[in-house]
């Protein structure tokens, strides 16, 4: 599921994987992966609902069913574009 997040940041803001922000730092992308990864037909999922969270200049919302939408935000996040090491993502 973190995957898929930064793919869709990196869609709509045009900005590439490489340059966004670590993932780990907006969110735990372990208990992302855990809760939210799409599951095989007919499981039942560990966790129902949406978790939204602030990343790269957008707001992200993830929910049970494994749709990512984000949208570009209009207020200032917290200066870190520091990259180090690979987004982590299952």
């Amino acid at each position: 599921m973190s995957t898929t997040v930064i793919l869709v940041v990196e869609e709509i803001t045009g900005t590439p994987m490489e340059e966004l922000p670590l993932l780990e730092r907006r969110v735990d992308i372990d208990a992302l992966n855990e809760l939210f990864e799409p599951r095989a037909a007919g499981d039942v999922p560990d966790a129902t609902g949406t978790l939204e969270f602030e990343y790269a200049g957008c707001t992200i919302t993830v929910d049970s069913e494994g749709r990512v939408v984000a949208q570009r935000s209009f207020h200032e996040e917290p200066n870190d574009t520091s990259r180090k090491g690979e987004a982590a993502g299952k």
